[in-house]
């Protein structure tokens, strides 16, 4: 999208690419063929606008060099599950943030230093990459921010949540936990879009959210399609606001991420095409026959790294129309 959109005479400014040159810290020289193309990091940028986020982020640390070094000293086959990805088995996650939400969410709370409001008729796209829903923790109820003691505010969180008839499970804590930064990440947006019709850009301004992914919790039991998938975790958010466009509407169309770039060349680019392999950019492929996913756990880039996907002991599914219909996956032997 950076690149067609440039080519089109379009201002293109991106943020924190994931994976940049296959690197979990971004490598914008990928973008070194465009210089013309925008290129910044902010994860971890805005960290130091609040002296309670510096804190956290200090203790987050201080913390875990302690218990990394306690791990490195017991037997090699055995580290991996002491690590336990950051946690180091801590039965409910710590109730200072960790760095990784610090460092996202910050730039959501300050989207409007990003945002530079000019006048003229020049045509912009600008793109970021936010892990604020990335990283689950305990945030202070009932508006989801940030604090040292979250869990110390007297405010009792449901064990279940139902909206239209259908009820989301909220009885553990990792439950919890993303809840709470899903929550805070919409109202930051919610801050931030309320900024945009401030400025009177709101209506000329075209916004599409979406995630990668959702996350297999089991946390609704209508989307359990069988012991090893939930649907939950294919279910990413996918929300879309054209220009001018107004009030709210759930459209329940098979979507997948892939219709992101269609969505956002719509009636703007004619006939787009992929600028490095020519293909057409459209989304006839989602309709010519049944998608297919994997419940692979090895998406880390330690494992995968390149245009190679190792899905090692897992299994494939086939789906098509509503992925809410049970009977429309298939488990592919």
């Amino acid at each position: 999208m950076p690149v067609t959109f440039l080519k089109e005479g379009y201002e293109v400014t991106v943020c924190d690419p994931p994976y940049a040159g296959y690197e979990e810290i971004p490598d914008l020289s990928i973008y070194d063929e465009y210089p013309e193309i925008n290129t910044y990091i902010t994860q971890g940028k805005y960290v130091g606008s609040n002296a309670m986020y510096v804190r956290s982020v200090y203790l987050t640390q201080k913390r875990n060099f302690v218990y990394y070094g306690l791990m490195k000293i017991i037997a090699p086959v055995l580290q991996k599950y002491v690590y336990d990805y950051g946690n180091y088995y801590e039965i409910e996650k710590k109730h200072i943030q960790e760095p990784e939400f610090i460092g996202a969410y910050t730039v959501l709370d300050n989207l409007d230093l990003l945002t530079g409001i000019r006048e003229g008729s020049g045509n912009t796209f600008f793109m970021i990459d936010n892990n604020t829903t990335h990283a689950p923790c305990l945030l202070s109820q009932p508006d989801y921010t940030p604090s040292d003691s979250p869990t110390d505010n007297n405010y009792d969180m449901p064990t279940s949540l139902t909206l239209d008839g259908r009820t989301m499970d909220l009885g553990n804590s990792m439950y919890v936990q993303h809840y709470h930064v899903n929550v805070a990440a919409y109202l930051k947006l919610g801050e931030w879009f309320d900024y945009l019709r401030e400025q009177d850009v709101y209506d000329n301004t075209r916004i599409i959210i979406v995630a990668d992914h959702g996350r297999d919790m089991k946390q609704f039991e209508d989307l359990i399609v069988d012991e090893y998938l939930d649907v939950e975790g294919f279910h990413p958010i996918l929300l879309f606001k054209d220009f001018n466009s107004t009030g709210l509407t759930t459209d329940m169309s098979f979507m997948t991420n892939a219709d992101v770039p269609v969505m956002a060349f719509k009636d703007l680019i004619d006939s787009p095409l992929n600028p490095f392999t020519g293909k057409a950019l459209n989304d006839n492929e989602k309709y010519a026959h049944d998608q297919y996913v994997t419940t692979s756990p090895h998406f880390e880039l330690k494992e995968n790294t390149g245009n190679t996907f190792n899905t090692g002991d897992s299994y494939w599914y086939s789906v098509h129309d509503n992925i809410f219909d049970k009977s429309n996956w298939k488990r592919e032997e």
